[in-house]
């Protein structure tokens, strides 16, 4: 027979009854009974009974209005994650054509080993380990270390970092430059003190990533706690620890008071 498309709620909602006993049904059109679809004019049934049991298409029943109900919160779930990724597709556009400025780096102005005059550019191990050009390696965030003895004595004055400026600073002035990262700035030894090291000899190591500098100290310290050496302490090891583990001070007395030098200056040591 001739089957149509039902009204709102679409084929097949359908709500099982629960009812005790047997209840005549007058249905609109559309709608199931047991099964069966009712033509395009209304009738009614009325030697049909639906047995417990049976089926009947009220879109009215609760159960049916929560189906319908879930199927449209899937359809608006659907419609958000569509929206979310549209704005997520945008917002990447956006970034790409309108890039945020970045924080400079130590190293942004500094110029390549290639283009460094004083700098060669790393092209091998041999030239690296065997040759005669000056061919550091920083570390990736510009760094190289430096190993500071007092040129006479031999004694350890410091450990510091230098940045590309600082390095050929020191080798175009013959005094220790360094780079303060507390400070985050270029660090001329002994501006402020005094205590400038002058630069007696500059070695540099197998693979040249670290430098040695040999220097005389004007005022005889280079500690900023006062001290002739940073190295000032020392650290129990072995069979010593058991006579004491506490850090034994190897100078008695500092060089100068570090308030007279300094100021209000801030302290660089960092906790």
């Amino acid at each position: 027979g001739e089957h149509r498309r039902p009204r709102q709620g679409g084929v097949g909602n359908r709500l099982k009854l629960s009812q005790a006993g047997p209840l005549p049904v007058d249905l609109p059109v559309g709608l199931h009974l047991a099964g069966t679809t009712c033509r395009r004019r209304p009738a009614v049934l009325e030697d049909r009974v639906v047995e417990p049991g049976g089926y009947v298409g009220n879109l009215i029943a609760g159960e049916q209005i929560g189906k319908h109900q879930q199927h449209q919160s899937g359809l608006g779930q659907r419609r958000r994650e569509v929206l979310f990724l549209v704005s997520m597709i945008r917002n990447s556009l956006f970034a790409r054509d309108h890039p945020s400025p970045r924080k400079p780096t130590v190293t942004d102005s500094a110029p390549s080993a290639a283009t460094d005059p004083l700098f060669s550019a790393r092209v091998s191990i041999e030239q690296v380990e065997e040759g005669t050009e000056l061919a550091p390696k920083f570390d990736d965030k510009g760094f190289i270390p430096c190993v500071t003895t007092d040129h006479a004595s031999g004694e350890l004055l410091m450990v510091a970092v230098m940045n590309r400026e600082a390095l050929e600073k020191t080798i175009a002035t013959g005094e220790a430059h360094y780079y303060s990262r507390s400070r985050q700035c270029l660090w001329h030894k002994g501006a402020t003190s005094g205590l400038v090291q002058k630069v007696v000899e500059m070695r540099i190591d197998d693979d040249q990533d670290c430098v040695w500098l040999r220097v005389e100290v004007a005022g005889g310290a280079s500690c900023h706690v006062g001290y002739r050496s940073c190295f000032y302490r020392k650290v129990p090891v072995g069979d010593q620890r058991s006579a004491g583990t506490a850090l034994e001070f190897l100078e008695a007395e500092k060089t100068f008071d570090p308030k007279a030098v300094y100021g209000d200056a801030p302290n660089p040591t960092q906790l």
